[in-house]
């Protein structure tokens, strides 16, 4: 049977029950939330929306109950292309006059955010978010609801509803909140959240979140840290293998991004000599280094989109809904879940031995991050141990990065300590069970970490935006029923 590239119509719709796959136990406990169903690296230098929308689908709590979004993900993703290589198109195939996604889930979920494909004969289009181009955060809303949203997808056709699911994006003016309602929402509905990160240039996906306590609207908890699949790592490490990363050929040097499974603390250090005044989550401004999330999940521009939620700055992410949630601080303290910041050692760690001193002790009282890291099986690498500073920080400030050697010899990973705490900033390993996570040289693991305390994260979602026409667009018909494909 010849296979044809189209859109996917609401005659065309896979709805038969198909063999679900195994896939990992979510792993849930009062204070951390780990929903990790599988890590998939974006397919090109611009795909990062698409593939952190697939990390959000692929998971239990959906593929489970919603088998059109189980089979496409079942036919992967194809291999990962050089940067500025023609656009990934998905492959379907009529099927018993069914419709269905035979090659390319991921490049189907792309072309559905860009006016490409069409679910039960519905789709987007923003003209000022070509093919080509980064997604959209009201692309992104859209394209989730329309493959997990039986209200959505089922509304031009009441007869071939699927999903069981909802989603709602947000643009928030605090931090805080927006952390908290990400925390509230992999909590409470067992999906993980897209986060634009890098003032909106980068988009990846939020698996998990570890707290201090009981996770709830309202509840008194503080977040101590959250994890991520960055999808740009994958598809950077791959093409850095193969020859073809030539920075030169990307919208920007992204590096080799944030990591294939990442811890980043939540919070800021006190104090430091040199370190820029900072607004807090409850308004208050002091002189801080801020952790790694705090200072990733940073606020992205304002897009051009037709509603109006997207067009002024704000923290911008995706989850299954939460709410829309009203103001939680969750404490008397209007902290929104900002931790106090840790006390300073007595003296600055001054080598790799007593970092990795520190590394151990702080991994003793958190045994789900001590278990990812080891997953691997094998050792701190203190002999390979490396010191290193955001440009904010000089003397002793600043982290020192511990690679996590395999029992076997390879890289899995690693750990950042700060040097005037001794608490883990950041920690990233690989999951050798996995074959789309490939193990880092030592020269790659520490390009990723020197990369990221550089400031020179992944650029790969940039749109224009020009205040005027922000406005003229919101007269523009972009959500719209595309014609259906005749087998």
């Amino acid at each position: 049977m010849s296979t044809h590239r189209y859109s996917l119509s609401s005659r065309h719709l896979l709805l038969s029950a198909v063999a679900l796959v195994a896939l990992p136990i979510v792993s849930v406990r009062a204070d951390i939330v780990e929903l990790d169903g599988g890590y998939h690296a974006q397919v090109t230098n611009f795909f990062c929306a698409a593939a952190s929308a697939e990390m959000a689908l692929d998971v239990p709590a959906v593929r489970n109950a919603n088998p059109v979004v189980d089979g496409m993900l079942s036919v992967g993703d194809g291999p990962t292309v050089p940067a500025n290589s023609p656009l990934p198109l998905a492959t379907l195939q009529i099927q018993g006059g069914i419709g269905v996604v035979t090659g390319g889930a991921q490049a189907f979920i792309y072309g559905l955010n860009h006016g490409l494909n069409t679910v039960n004969g519905v789709g987007y289009f923003n003209p000022f978010s070509p093919p080509g181009t980064g997604t959209d955060s009201q692309g992104l809303d859209v394209g989730l609801n329309l493959l997990d949203n039986p209200n959505v997808n089922g509304a031009a056709n009441p007869a071939l509803p699927f999903g069981s699911h909802s989603y709602a994006g947000y643009n928030l003016l605090n931090q805080g909140l927006a952390s908290r309602t990400i925390a509230n929402a992999l909590s409470q509905y067992s999906v993980p959240a897209v986060a634009a990160v890098n003032n909106g240039a980068h988009a990846i996906s939020v698996y998990g979140v570890e707290t201090d306590g009981a996770i709830g609207p309202g509840l008194n908890y503080t977040i101590k840290g959250f994890y991520v699949h960055d999808p740009w790592t994958g598809w950077a490490v791959t093409q850095q293998n193969a020859g073809n990363f030539d920075p030169a050929l990307v919208r920007a040097n992204g590096g080799l991004g944030l990591g294939y499974n990442t811890y980043l603390r939540y919070g800021f250090d006190q104090d430091p000599a040199n370190a820029p005044a900072t607004q807090l989550p409850n308004g208050n401004s002091a002189a801080v280094t801020l952790a790694p999330w705090t200072r990733i999940f940073s606020p992205a521009g304002g897009q051009i989109t037709p509603n109006l939620a997207w067009t002024d700055p704000g923290y911008k992410f995706e989850v299954e809904p939460q709410g829309p949630e009203v103001i939680d601080t969750g404490d008397s303290n209007n902290d929104f879940g900002f931790p106090a910041p840790p006390s300073n050692l007595a003296s600055a760690i001054a080598s790799g031995v007593a970092a990795d001193t520190a590394a151990l002790a702080d991994l003793a009282a958190d045994g789900q991050l001590a278990a990812d890291l080891e997953i691997a099986g094998g050792h701190f690498d203190v002999a390979d141990a490396m010191f290193m500073q955001t440009p904010d920080e000089s003397g002793a400030e600043g982290d020192w990065l511990i690679p996590y050697d395999t029992a076997g010899g390879t890289i899995s990973g690693g750990i950042l300590i700060d040097s005037e705490t001794g608490v883990i900033d950041e920690a990233t390993w690989i999951d050798p069970a996995d074959p789309n996570q490939v193990p880092y040289s030592l020269s790659q693991l520490d390009t990723l970490f020197l990369d990221q305390e550089a400031g020179d994260l992944p650029i790969d979602n940039v749109l224009p935006e020009p205040a005027l026409t922000c406005l003229a667009l919101l007269t523009l018909p972009l959500l719209r029923r595309r014609r259906q494909m005749k087998s």
